[in-house]
């Protein structure tokens, strides 16, 4: 018992003092301790530092903080696009510590998405979004995963939320571009094409894709001077080149559009956008004979060209092929109707994210008019929908947050690119 005025009481009790003290402050801050080590290790994973995170992962361990490194080892095995022991892992930690949800939202989205289960994926991230709406990932994820399925309103939506939590960001402009220059929403994918090129930094390919883009939506649009002026420095493409002719062409200024098709001609003579400001040319100038061969040409690579189509029947009319024009008018017809279908069934694919009778009805018109990318793409759709309403067996995992290690699979670390 302590007495008053014994110095060697009161040595031992501020001894006991300062020991329980530095018990408390090492036992209240080994959370924060564990919290802080799972941070350096997930930087210690971007900047693939084998040799830092191995030495987290041990610290964790004598820490006792097994739902971190079950985070940090999900985190790992995704990096390594092991993308079940990746779910399998973020199950772990949630049993461990339910507020690990916030790493592994992240985590288990990306690993559903690569491994092809977007219903399961969306379910994620619109779980994720829900609890945090100012995180961009999340709303990158759901973009994504609407833009394979074809929802592109739903894409549209989260990509504008993207580029207002993140004005800097490229590849969301840059799909939401695309988004609109598919559906010919040209007014909305010519801002958007120029706000990707007035914001420093952009990749140097997505760049000249925008500008490609969004020189046609400016024609499109008819805004030809726009157009010229975007189009012109890209003097080593034959479609910026040429449609700097079109463009030129519908300003009157024929002269000066042929050097711009003589420049695209000399790159790829054999390009769609060449033989079609060819034809128009030729015909202008009643070369028939010529138009007719050029229209050919590029309906043999693109058959659903309705223009063009129309455009070879008039050619064949005026070279008093009267048959065949009308015979070409029959299919401008035929073609013309599958597009007004497909232009229905888009709008359904919207209403109807996971129904894959209509992606397939899609991919069927695709076919139908000789569109091969496109008719793949809803195709891939179609078979992501069909997935979606098969039962999935869950992983079964394959470690724990036990000593080892993960081990390399050799394959690079997933990458979602718009």
């Amino acid at each position: 018992m302590f007495k008053p005025g014994s110095r060697r009481n009161l040595a031992g009790l501020a001894l006991t003092v300062l020991v329980s003290t530095a018990v408390f402050w090492f036992v209240t801050s080994a959370k924060t301790s564990n919290s802080d080590l799972l941070v350096q290790g997930l930087k210690a994973i971007e900047i693939h530092n084998d040799t830092a995170i191995e030495q987290v992962r041990e610290k964790l361990l004598k820490n006792g903080g097994k739902a971190e490194r079950a985070i940090l080892d999900a985190q790992i095995a995704l990096s390594r696009s092991d993308f079940d022991e990746a779910i399998s892992l973020s199950w772990l930690a949630e049993s461990l510590l339910p507020s690990a949800r916030a790493y592994t939202w992240p985590v288990q989205t990306e690993s559903l998405y690569q491994l092809g289960r977007l219903s399961e994926a969306e379910d994620q991230a619109r779980e994720w979004a829900n609890a945090q709406p100012d995180h961009p990932a999340a709303h990158r994820w759901l973009a994504s995963i609407y833009y394979d399925l074809g929802a592109m309103e739903q894409a549209r939506t989260h990509l504008i939320r993207l580029i207002e939590l993140r004005p800097g960001d490229h590849a969301a402009r840059y799909l939401l571009g695309i988004v609109y220059h598919d559906y010919e929403r040209f007014t909305e994918a010519a801002a958007a094409f120029e706000g990707l090129l007035n914001t420093p930094g952009a990749p140097a390919s997505m760049a000249r894709d925008s500008t490609l883009r969004l020189g046609d939506s400016l024609i499109r649009l008819h805004r030809y001077e726009e157009a010229v002026n975007r189009l012109r420095p890209l003097s080593d493409s034959a479609v910026a080149q040429a449609n700097c002719a079109e463009s030129l062409i519908a300003l009157g200024r024929v002269e000066e559009a042929r050097t711009f098709l003589d420049s695209a001609a000399a790159i790829d003579s054999a390009e769609i956008r060449v033989l079609d400001v060819q034809a128009q040319l030729q015909m202008q100038d009643r070369d028939y004979s010529s138009a007719e061969a050029s229209l050919n040409a590029l309906l043999a690579k693109e058959p659903g060209n309705v223009t063009a189509r129309y455009a070879l029947a008039q050619c064949l009319r005026a070279l008093g092929k009267a048959d065949d024009a009308d015979r070409q008018l029959k299919q401008h017809a035929e073609y013309q109707q599958a597009l007004i279908t497909l232009a229905d069934l888009h709008r359904e694919a919207i209403t109807k994210p996971w129904d894959p009778g209509t992606r397939d009805r899609i991919a069927d018109l695709f076919q139908e008019i000789g569109d091969q990318e496109k008719e793949m793409a809803w195709r891939r759709a179609a078979d992501v929908c069909r997935q979606a309403q098969t039962p999935v067996a869950a992983p079964v995992p394959r470690s724990s947050a036990s000593s080892a290690m993960p081990q390399k699979s050799g394959s690079q670390p997933a990458v979602i690119e718009f």
